[in-house]
C-alpha cells in the first residue's frame, strides 16, 4: 500500500476500547441492532440496552432512516422510543413494516 507515494510495509490495524471518562478510564461500547416488532400509530417500545446517548440511536423503517426529535418521526428517552405517527409527523406503520434500531450501548 502507498500513501503520498511512499510504500508502507508491515502495517497492522488493531481494534481497541474507546477511551472515555475521567483520567482516561477505558470503556467498552457495543453497537446493537434490534428489530422492533410492533405496529401502531402511537408505538412506544423499549430498547434492550441503554444507549450512550439519544444521538447514538438510528431508527430505520423499511430500510429508510427516520428523523429523531419533536415534530419529526420519533423521540427517545432512556430506552423508550416513541413513534410520532399519532401526532401526524410520522407515517402509520403496518404489520408488514420492518423497524430496526441501531445504537451504541
Amino acid at each position: 500500500m502507498t500513501i503520498d507515494g511512499k510504500q508502507l510495509k508491515d502495517v497492522s490495524v488493531t481494534a481497541g476500547k474507546l477511551a472515555s471518562g475521567a483520567a482516561g478510564t477505558q470503556r467498552q461500547e457495543n453497537v446493537t441492532t434490534q428489530a422492533i416488532t410492533n405496529s401502531d400509530t402511537a408505538l412506544s417500545d423499549t430498547l434492550d440496552y441503554t444507549p450512550v446517548s439519544s444521538t447514538s440511536v438510528q431508527l430505520c423503517l423499511n430500510g429508510v432512516c427516520q428523523q429523531q426529535g419533536a415534530g419529526k418521526d420519533y423521540t427517545i428517552s432512556g430506552t423508550t422510543i416513541t413513534w410520532l405517527a399519532s401526532s401526524g409527523t410520522a407515517v402509520d406503520m403496518e404489520t408488514t413494516d420492518v423497524l430496526v434500531a441501531r445504537y451504541v450501548s
